[in-house]
C-alpha cells in the first residue's frame, strides 16, 4: 500500500526468480500469522531506483537515506530470503543490508523497535528459504503456547524449523565483502 510504513524490510538477491521470492514471502506471512494485505513490507527492487549506483541510493550521509529510514521504520525487522545456492552472502548490496540491521543492535531504541527485557532495541531477523522459515525468537503462537503450557512452545518451533536448509546460511559465516559482486563497479566505491 502506497504510503504504508513497513513492518519487515525484505532483503533479497535480485536474481531470484520472482515467483520463488513470493514463495518464501508468503511462507514468511503464515509463519508469523500475517496477512500481505495487512503487512506493508520495504522491497529494494520496487523502492529503489534500479539505474542509480549505491551512492547515489544512499547519498553523501547513508544513514538519512531511504533505505535506512525504512529499516527503521520497519522496527528492525527484516526478512532475509535466500535462494536455492544462498547468493544473498556473495551480493555485497544484501550484505551492505545486514550490516544496516546489525549495526542496530546496541543502538538507542527507535519508535516501532521491539525491546528485549533489559530495554535494549531487539533487532528481528527472520530467514526464508523457498517455503521454510528460521523466526528470529518465538511466534505469538508459539509464545502463548509456552506461557500456557512451558517447554511447548519451544518444542513447536524447533519442529516448525527442522526442514530448514541450513546450509545455506554457511555461506553467510564466512562472507568476503571485498570478493562479493556487484551489477556496477561504481558501487564498490
Amino acid at each position: 500500500r502506497r504510503g504504508s510504513i513497513p513492518e519487515w524490510y525484505i532483503c533479497h538477491h535480485w536474481g531470484q526468480p520472482v515467483l520463488d521470492f513470493c514463495a518464501s514471502w508468503e511462507a514468511h506471512l503464515s509463519r508469523r500469522s500475517l496477512s500481505a494485505s495487512d503487512t506493508p513490507c520495504w522491497l529494494a527492487a520496487c523502492a529503489v531506483r534500479q539505474h542509480c549506483g549505491l551512492g547515489e541510493v544512499l547519498g553523501p550521509e547513508p544513514r538519512k537515506s531511504g533505505l535506512y529510514r525504512s529499516l527503521e521504520a520497519a522496527g528492525c525487522r527484516m526478512l532475509l530470503v535466500l535462494d536455492p545456492a544462498g547468493n544473498c552472502f556473495s551480493r555485497l548490496w544484501c550484505c551492505f543490508e545486514l550490516s544496516l540491521l546489525a549495526e542496530k543492535i546496541d543502538a538507542p531504541t527507535s519508535a516501532g523497535a521491539d525491546k528485549n527485557k533489559s530495554g535494549v532495541k531487539a533487532i528481528r531477523l527472520d530467514v526464508a528459504a523457498g517455503c521454510s522459515v528460521l523466526a528470529h525468537g518465538l511466534t505469538p503462537e508459539e509464545q502463548q503456547a509456552e506461557d500456557s503450557d512451558p517447554g511447548t512452545g519451544v518444542k513447536t518451533h524447533i519442529k516448525d524449523e527442522q526442514d530448514f536448509p541450513r546450509h545455506l546460511l554457511l555461506p553467510g559465516l564466512a562472507t568476503a565483502w571485498l570478493k562479493t559482486e556487484t551489477s556496477s563497479n561504481v558501487d564498490r566505491q
